[in-house]
This record gives structure tokens, C-alpha cells and sequence, in this order.
């Protein structure tokens, strides 16, 4: 048995949603507001968004994603008439299909799932075609950090071969206003920027924090929405996070362990020259495992 099959083939996506903690996964139904996706993201606690039309879900039922990437694209076409769209945009309007997996199949099938469809969000169903759960990356790294035949093999591998060149940061400025912090994330298909001079990340997660975390921004927002959009981003510094800190000589077992303590969700590679997110140390590395031979644990 391979490396990529002992380390993934043996573990069922059930049993991660078993070992999951599902009350950071929260369900609405589609006819509530976008207004509720900004105030779960803003939130610490929540983790990923879906839209059902109710918890008994089933095959014959649609099921979709709402990440925070569906709020900033609100703050970007709808400046004018923010508020109003906000209160009355169904959820089921602007939300992304989402991929299902049973829950007798592997990891190996979810992460390949995942990187069909682009991000890391699952539906997983039993054989009866009902809901069991929801399935995202930070579940899957939890999992992977508890089990020491995980630890073992990613101890072998170093960050540097499975992102090779390709983990450079986008920087931004604090001079930057958050309308500006808002275009670079959604042109370049990034959840987090690195602010220049600072060790800490602005996420699209502390964009809607600022904005929509308690009552006085969501009036201005309300009010005049520009105010708050053309800010820099200093003025929302308490809301940076920090990430955690490794080279990329480092093994992937060292990343993996900074990268589940740090409040940013990801880490800093090289002092900043590059990144390392929920991505890279699942689906980027699960195919790098399926097609590089890997010393197996002793």
C-alpha cells in the first residue's frame, strides 16, 4: 500500500465529520437575507456557510456554499445601493454549488472532489442519500494532527515540496482602503493579504468583522457605506491576524502544527516571502503524496 492510500484511503469522510466539530458549520435556509452570511463570518467561531433547505437534506435537495468571498462581492458591485441589496439578496442567489461524497468514501475522494470544484467545502451523505455533515479543510487538518501515522509521514516531508515556487504573499499596503483590500482578494482569488511592514494577514474574514461585527459600523454602513469602504486599512488593525511562522525547509508536520494554533489560519514562509494556507496541506498535498514516493512511517 502507498503512502498517499495508508495515509488517505484508509480514513472515510464520516469518520472525520464523527471527529469534526460541527457547531462551527452553520446552515440557513435560501430565502434568508445575505446580511445573516456577513453576521455568521463575523463571528469567530464560524467556519463554513451552506444553504438547504432544511436539515434533512438529500440528493434531491439543492445544497450550496456561501463563503466570505459572497459578502466582499457585494461591497464591490453593489456600493449604491448596498444596504437594500444586503437586507433582501437571498442566500440562494449568490451562493456556489457544492460537491457531495458518501460518507463511506475516503479522504483521497474528498480532497480530489475539492480540487475538482475549487475550494475546500463538502456535502457528505449516507447511502440513504441523507445528510451526515458538512466537510471543510480545517476538519480534515484537525484530523490529520491527531493521528500519529499522519505526524509520522508528514514528518518526512518538507513545505517545500509540495509548494514548491509557487507560495508567493500578496502584499498590501496599510495606506490601502478596505474597498481597495477588497478588489486585490476577489482579482486574485485570495482569502488573505499579507500587510506590508506588519507580520499579520488581513482576511476577508476581518474585512467583514470591521464592517459588520457590531451595531456602529453596520450603521454607517447602512448610512453611507463609502465612509467605511475608503478608510485604509489601518483603520481596521485590530482586526488583523497573526500567523503562524515557519522556513520552507520545514517539515510539513512543524507547518501543520503552527498553522492549527494560529489565529490567521495560515503561516508565513521565509519571514513573509510566501504563505501556507488550509490548501496547501491538504488537496496540494495529498497530490504530491499520490505522485511522489514518500519514506513510510517506521
Amino acid at each position: 500500500m502507498s503512502v498517499s492510500q495508508s495515509l488517505f484511503d484508509t480514513i472515510s469522510c464520516s469518520s472525520v465529520l464523527k471527529e469534526g466539530d460541527g457547531s462551527r458549520i452553520h446552515v440557513l435556509s435560501p430565502e434568508q437575507p445575505l446580511i445573516i452570511v456577513g453576521a455568521l463570518y463575523a463571528s469567530l467561531d464560524v467556519e463554513s456557510v451552506v444553504v438547504a433547505e432544511n436539515f434533512g437534506l438529500s440528493t434531491r435537495q439543492v445544497v450550496r456554499f456561501l463563503g466570505g468571498d459572497a459578502v466582499l462581492r457585494a461591497l464591490v458591485t453593489r456600493t449604491e445601493t448596498l444596504w437594500p441589496y444586503l437586507m433582501k439578496a437571498a442566500v440562494s442567489d449568490v451562493a456556489r454549488s457544492v460537491s457531495y461524497v458518501q460518507g463511506e468514501n475516503t479522504l483521497s475522494d474528498a480532497l480530489q472532489a475539492m480540487r475538482r470544484q475549487g475550494y475546500g467545502t463538502l456535502i457528505v451523505l449516507n447511502k440513504e442519500a441523507e445528510f451526515l455533515g458538512v466537510l471543510n479543510l480545517l476538519m480534515i487538518l484537525r484530523v490529520m494532527h491527531r493521528r500519529e501515522v499522519f505526524r509520522a509521514v508528514l514528518g518526512k516531508i518538507k513545505l517545500s515540496d509540495i509548494i514548491a515556487n509557487n507560495y508567493a504573499t500578496i502584499k498590501v499596503s496599510k495606506d490601502e482602503t478596505v474597498l481597495g483590500a477588497v478588489y486585490h482578494m476577489l482579482n486574485r482569488g485570495v482569502r488573505r493579504l499579507l500587510v506590508d511592514g506588519e507580520d499579520k494577514v488581513v482576511s476577508d474574514k476581518s474585512i467583514i468583522r470591521y464592517l459588520m461585527g457590531s451595531a456602529a459600523p453596520l450603521e454607517s454602513l447602512r448610512d453611507q457605506p463609502y465612509l467605511l469602504l475608503d478608510e485604509p486599512l489601518s483603520s481596521l488593525e485590530s482586526y488583523f491576524e497573526s500567523p503562524g511562522a515557519c522556513s520552507s525547509g520545514d517539515t510539513v508536520e512543524e507547518v501543520l502544527k503552527e498553522l492549527l494554533k494560529s489565529e490567521a489560519k495560515c503561516v508565513l514562509v521565509d519571514g513573509g516571502q510566501g504563505i501556507a494556507t488550509p490548501w496547501d496541506l491538504t488537496v496540494k498535498l495529498h497530490q504530491f503524496i499520490t505522485e511522489n514516493p514518500v519514506p513510510s512511517p517506521a
